[in-house]
């Protein structure tokens, strides 16, 4: 008799551990079938849209990404509705075409300065002119 009740208790437990485990396999491929498309790429119409639904932050970053314009030329482009002109920006160069005088100064070590010369020389903002800083640098060092 023990040996029949373990049986039956060792049934029991095999059961319900199956039906958890199919529930759970279909749960997972209900979850699959419901996912989404991937988000469309973003656009200037997205930027717009944000902007209207008064989410300006998101539109004005979606528009640096997108352009590679400076945040003030981006703020004024959302603020504008899209109609303010938008400058083309010329490719940043690569580190060896980067200024010999702004490469000298930064690795003496003032990299501010570095950076200001590269944004009065070529007109880009404050993250491209310090990724370029930080790049040229970086190739000298051999890094």
């Amino acid at each position: 008799m023990n040996g029949t009740m373990g049986d039956i208790v060792f049934g029991v437990i095999v059961v319900v551990l199956l039906e958890t485990a199919i529930r759970a396999v279909g749960r997972r491929r209900k979850k699959r079938s419901e996912l989404q498309s991937p988000p469309p790429a973003p656009s200037d119409a997205q930027a717009i849209l944000l902007a209207q639904q008064g989410k300006k932050i998101e539109a004005i970053r979606m528009i640096r990404q997108l352009h590679g314009v400076d945040l003030k030329e981006a703020k004024v482009w959302v603020e504008s509705g899209g109609s303010a002109y938008m400058p083309a920006v010329s490719p940043i160069p690569a580190p060896a075409a980067v200024d010999e005088d702004a490469i000298a100064i930064a690795m003496a070590g003032n990299k501010i300065a570095a950076i200001k010369l590269i944004r009065e020389r070529h007109g880009v903002g404050l993250k491209e002119a310090k990724d370029w800083i930080d790049a040229a640098v970086r190739q000298r060092d051999g890094r």
